[in-house]
Order: structure tokens, then sequence, then C-alpha cells
């Protein structure tokens, strides 16, 4: 059965392909515009074109660092002023509380994370409850549904709050995926990522108690991995993917592989309700055949996980690629290619597509990895090779 990738961008998409003529090529050599035919003889032929060169990739500017006030702060309790203000303070870089979820930490089966956080577990959510009705702040663990293992803690916060979180952890990275909203802040050594996005709150008013819709926020602390590390020769393209088999990811990497059936991947796309003319387009490059793709960690603007998507030949990986969201934000599309280029180092050669250029770079181990836009030209996609 032949196994094929599903080309996802967000949702579903591919990576844009086809190539120009590299402008690591010698330019032509223009005629001398002082020469002079000699009479009667043919004009000089006019001047080639000289190459078009790629923009250039400027140095990161550190967006996706820890920006803390006080990065060695640490979050304490406090008594609140009201039933409404959390029972802790922002401090440091962001950490998950302690003062809700105890020791309950990342990777915890539901039952260990429950009893570490005096939490109820239901199903694939854990509760903890402060204060009682009609002013009961509720916290949240959930547990992944295909991994048994808790991957993120979340709880809702009003305006005020979100406030001092920006006071402690600094102006957070704004982006877009799916076309949401998003406010992020990062703590790379902890590799933990604190993302919100606005929601209305309906809750009980502090004078009257009766309910009432405020501006909140949805705030989940998440594990990522950071995208320097993703390129390293620890990370994934530092590691033996490229020539295996499923059989063999299977064994290498239990944890990363998601394989699922032509079945499966038809009645995914078919929840996503993509209209008729994209969902033909998806379907005509794999979409709805059968795959095995590795599942990862986020990165930094990405949400959920980083799907990877493996190109087999002969029944081995013989590429793999993966996507870097910055939706319409040109800045942050500059900024994810100039944390490629840290990592990786110079480009190695670029070419032009369209009006898109592919950064090709040396990765780890003998590895290549080109850097172009996605079909929907909201992400960077990067396909990982082996050297020729």
């Amino acid at each position: 059965m032949k196994l094929r990738s599903i080309m996802f961008v967000s949702v579903v998409a591919f990576a844009a392909c086809g190539k120009s003529k590299s402008t690591d090529e010698p330019a032509p050599k223009a005629s001398d515009p002082g020469a002079t035919p000699a009479a009667g003889s043919a004009k000089a032929a006019p001047a080639e074109p000289t190459a078009e060169a790629a923009p250039p990739i400027g140095e990161p500017k550190g967006w996706f660092n820890c920006h803390a006030k006080d990065p060695a702060a640490v979050p304490a309790k406090r008594k609140p002023a009201n039933p409404w203000q959390l029972p802790f303070t922002f401090a440091g870089c962001p950490t998950v509380p302690a003062e809700i979820y105890g020791s309950a930490a990342f990777g915890m089966d539901g039952e260990a994370a429950a009893k570490a956080a005096k939490a109820k577990l239901e199903e694939t959510s854990g509760y903890i409850y402060l204060g009682k009705s009609p002013f009961r702040y509720q916290f949240t663990f959930r547990v992944n549904e295909d991994t048994k293992k808790v991957d993120a803690f979340t709880f809702k916060v009003d305006a005020d709050a979100f406030e001092e979180m920006k006071a402690a952890w600094g102006e957070p990275l704004v982006y877009e995926h799916m076309s949401d909203k998003y406010w992020a802040w990062f703590n790379p050594d902890k590799h933990l990522k604190v993302t919100a996005h606005a929601e209305t709150w309906n809750r009980a008013n502090t004078k009257t108690k009766e309910d009432e819709d405020i501006p909140g926020y949805w705030v989940y602390y998440q594990e990522y991995v950071p995208l320097v590390e993703m390129l390293g020769k620890d990370g994934l393209v530092g590691k033996p993917v490229l020539g295996k088999t499923v059989a063999e990811l299977a064994a290498a990497y239990p944890g990363w592989l998601e394989v699922k059936t032509a079945a499966e991947n038809r009645a995914t796309l078919d929840k996503v309700g993509l209209d008729d003319k994209t969902k033909k387009e998806v379907v005509a490059i794999g979409a709805a055949d059968d795959s095995a793709n590795l599942t990862l960690p986020q990165l930094e603007t990405n949400e959920f996980h980083t799907l990877v998507q493996p190109d087999y030949k002969a029944g081995k990986v013989l590429a793999y690629s993966f996507l870097l969201s910055f939706g319409k934000d040109q800045a942050l599309k500059q900024e994810l290619l100039a944390v490629v280029a840290a990592a990786l180092g110079k480009p190695t050669s670029t070419t032009k597509d369209d009006a898109n250029w592919k950064y090709t770079f040396a990765g780890p181990n003998g590895t290549v990895v080109a850097a172009s836009m996605s079909t929907l030209a909201e992400d960077w996609s990067l396909e990982v090779s082996a050297k020729k």
C-alpha cells in the first residue's frame, strides 16, 4: 500500500513547487558600452540583464526570546483583591503556575497529574476550582487523546490579568494561525510557550452577582520546540530520518509517528469543511491517501503540533517537510527566515519561482534544507533532503 504525505497548510495545503534559474550562476557579461561596431557591420548585441539577487536575510531580532522584566523574579501567592483576581503573580520567564497546579507537569498521565494538582479528572481534562459559586474560578489541565499525557495547562484571564502578564513578561509576539489571532510569550530554556487568544468571559459581577459578559482571554501553557533546536544536530533535522522505512521510523520514534489510513484521512478532510475546489486540489496531491507522518511539539508560531510530512520512494523516506506559519505578517516572515539562516548559515543557493524566493541551506549530517513559500503564502515550507 503506497504511502503518501498529506499536505496541510495550517489545516490542509501543500508546498509551492517549481524552479527558475539560480541566482548563484555567474551573471552574463554585458557588451562594452564604449565599443563602436565596425563600418557596415551589424550592431553590437544589447547587454543581457544581470541576474536578480535574492533579498538579503537579516539577523534575528530575538522575538522568540524570554523578555521578562526581571527573568530572575519568582511568581508568588497573593491574597486576591476581588474574587476574579488570580491568586498568584506573574514573574520571571513564563512557568506553569505551581501555586495552582502543584507538581503536575507535561507528560504525566491524567491520574498522576490529578493527584499532583489535587484536581478532579473527567475523561481528558483535570479541573481545579477556587472559591464558591457564583465566584468559582476554574483552572484546567488537558490530557492528549492520543498520547494519554498532559499537554496543556489552561485558564481564563480578564483584561487586568492580561496587562499583568505583559508587565511581567514584556510585550508578546502577536501572530495569526488559521485566521485566529494569538499573543505569545516564550521560555526557550524550559521549552514553554504561553499563548492567549481573545474570548468573551461570562462571569458573575463582583457587586451585583449577576452574570455578565466581559472581554477576556483563554491562556494556554504548552510545550514547544524552539526552531533553532529543530534545525540543529540534536534536533529533528540532525536525526536519521532520511532513508528510513515506516517500520524503522516507528521503532526509532514511537511517540512521533502517526499512521493513518485513507479512510481516516478522508474523514479528516470532511470534518475540515473545505470548499469543493480546494478539496479536489488537496485530494489530487494525496491528502486522502494512506499516510505516515511525524508529529512533534509545536514551533514558535504553530499551534497544536508540528506536522512533519515524509515523501516516500520505494518505501523509504526520500525527503520530508514541515511548516513555519507567519500568516500575513511580513515582518514575522523575515524573522523566521532569519532564525533559519542563523542556525544553518548563509544560503548555498537561491532560486525564484514567480514572485517567491527559495533559499537552500546546508543542514547537519549531510542534509539540505530548502525554505520556500507554501501555496497560501502564509507559511515557510522547510523541505529536508539528502545532499546529492
